[in-house]
């Protein structure tokens, strides 16, 4: 019997850290975030560090002395996003004349989480422009900066660690039962 619920605790363990590992996706949600021409920006997205993947991008501006507010949910492909900034859009082929929110780190987004304050200017700063080129490979004026404002995150458990923190639940359940 003491074999038996030494490979369940065993079991139990190697289901844990299985659910640890998967636990990787990542909410980041802007908050406080102040342009210099009075605008602001809300909305959030989600990151996994390991594979360097972005998804969930709903990201809004509003309107300031500047420039329109704009409603962001794609990255520009053609600018790399990765774990110190990302580069979204309001449309999935960015063509000159559209707008661009570029969301530089003051440091890296983990998987662990946490705040972390966007880079104000100098470059690279947080900025929001205007495409002049196709592909957004080149932004100019009208051009604002992001004064002040951070990214918060949670972490979100994904189905997998879900299943199989359950099933370890389950396990020791059935252990408990059956050394009754």
């Amino acid at each position: 019997m003491k074999e038996v619920l030494l490979r369940a605790i065993g079991m139990l363990a190697a289901l844990l850290m299985a659910s640890v590992a998967q636990a990787s996706l990542v909410q980041w949600e802007l908050q406080d975030v102040v342009f210099d021409d009075g605008g602001v920006s809300t909305g959030s997205f989600s990151y996994d560090r390991d594979t360097n993947t972005f998804s969930n991008l709903s990201i809004t501006t509003t309107a300031g002395s500047t420039l329109p507010g704009t409603f962001y949910e794609f990255l520009i492909p053609e600018i790399p996003s990765d774990s110190n900034s990302l580069f979204v859009s309001p449309v999935a082929d960015t063509q000159m004349g559209t707008t661009i929110f570029a969301i530089n780190l003051v440091s890296q987004m983990t998987n662990a989480g946490g705040t972390i304050d966007l880079q104000p200017a100098p470059s690279p700063f947080a900025f929001e422009g205007t495409c002049q080129a196709d592909f957004c490979t080149h932004y100019t004026t009208p051009l604002r900066g992001v004064i002040s404002g951070m990214i918060v995150s949670t972490v979100v458990p994904l189905p997998g660690a879900i299943w199989f923190f359950g099933s370890a639940i389950g396990l020791l359940g059935w252990m408990r039962r059956k050394s009754a």
